[in-house]
């Protein structure tokens, strides 16, 4: 029997491959990590903003939000998990400003697989103020 200690842990192991892979940019490591049927919810203010279904468009959704952040300074400042739920708490520079954003991104890993993603910004004003994409 699995203790809800070793299922936090393995899942915070999950979550930290998906950002080790996507640092390095290794995007065919970081669909690995991912459920067939993933499902990310990103806020509308994004400019890419919407909810991404299944793993073609989480590596769309890649390519969307490299137009704007800095894909390969993500700083992990760390993780915070129990049971299935991982949240990683992220800095990436603003490709526009160059300042740092600050934000929350939610996992909930099922059978060892990222099965939705959900993002919480701290302060989104220059992702606002950025122009929406089709």
């Amino acid at each position: 029997m699995t203790s809800a200690t070793d299922l936090t842990e393995r899942n915070r192991a999950v979550v930290r491959g998906l950002y080790d892979a996507a640092i390095s940019g290794d995007l065919p490591g970081a669909l690995e990590v991912l459920a067939d049927d993933i499902v990310v919810h990103e806020p509308e203010f994004l400019p890419y903003g919407g909810v991404y279904r299944g793993k073609q468009e989480f590596a769309e959704l890649f390519g969307k939000i490299a137009q704007f952040l800095d894909l390969s300074r993500v700083t992990v400042h760390y993780y915070v998990a129990d049971g299935e739920r991982v949240i990683a708490v992220l800095g990436i520079p603003d490709l526009g400003t160059g300042e740092l954003t600050h934000f929350a991104e939610q996992s909930t890993v099922r059978d060892g697989r990222i099965a939705e993603m959900r993002l919480f910004y701290y302060d989104p004003q220059s992702m606002i103020d950025a122009p929406k994409l089709d």
